[in-house]
């Protein structure tokens, strides 16, 4: 139960998403009115795992199946955006115009509409001589980290880190997540090079390459779509967001 409020003669009940209203007339007849709040971006949990993704791999050590369950974990962290960029002192809470709302959309779209938040230190794409860009700033092996920035300000901003994470809240009945175990693709027709631990996002993708077009797992274009919509909130939000993968499950057999 979220809350419970008393004002004059009605009682608001509020239970999950569902507001209860409890309308008082005369000393016993109850009339309830259900009223449905449709949730915002502030109802967000500060951690939440946006899309789970399973694989059937095979150990390299005796050819079995082993499922993974990877989880696409957006987190909405508490550091406010940075408005300046460059070596200009850093301001916070300022808000993008109108106009800067409507250049994010459409760079939004040609940032979505292929792989795009591991390209590389630089613009990913821009309007008007890159004036308005989304743009990768440093260049990391483990992280990228993303920026929608209108000339020196900085607007948005999603860190992507590409090292995955075993599950920190495993089921204590089950084995350990073994990281260092080496899996092929698939049993079928693998070479022993082949075999790799699973340690990073580019691990995935190249297995994915000894893999049928439509049993790729295609991790990459499904971390871009949550960049995107991270990009969208912290816009709003003015805060950072990170994105994480985790191995959720690591099942032999």
């Amino acid at each position: 139960m979220h809350s419970c409020k008393e004002t004059g003669n009605s009682v608001k009940l509020s239970l999950c998403d569902l507001t209860f209203c409890f309308r008082f007339f005369g000393q016993s007849d109850i009339a309830p009115v259900f009223v449905y709040r449709f949730p915002t971006v502030n109802d967000l949990k500060m951690d939440e795992i946006s899309e789970k993704i399973p694989a059937v791999h095979a150990n390299a050590a005796d050819n079995q199946d082993v499922t993974y369950i990877f989880g696409i974990e957006r987190v909405k962290t508490t550091s406010p955006i940075k408005n300046t960029t460059g070596s200009g002192p850093n301001s916070t809470g300022q808000e993008p115009t109108n106009n800067d709302k409507q250049k994010f959309d459409q760079l939004q779209q040609e940032f979505l509409s292929e792989v795009s938040y591991n390209k590389g230190h630089g613009t990913i794409c821009g309007i008007q001589s890159n004036h308005w860009r989304i743009d990768q700033q440093e260049n990391m092996a483990d992280k990228h980290n993303i920026q929608y920035q209108v000339g020196e300000k900085n607007f948005a901003n999603v860190v992507v880190n590409t090292v995955i994470k075993p599950n920190p809240k495993p089921d204590p009945k089950k084995p350990p997540i073994n990281m260092g175990m080496k899996v092929f693709a698939q049993r079928q027709g693998m070479k022993k090079d082949s075999a790799r631990t699973v340690s990073r996002v580019y691990d995935v993708y190249e297995l994915d390459q000894h893999r049928k077009d439509d049993s790729k797992i295609k991790l990459d274009e499904k971390i871009n779509k949550y960049v995107g919509e991270a990009l969208r909130e912290s816009l709003y939000q003015k805060v950072k967001y990170e994105i994480n993968v985790i191995l959720l499950v690591q099942k032999l057999g």
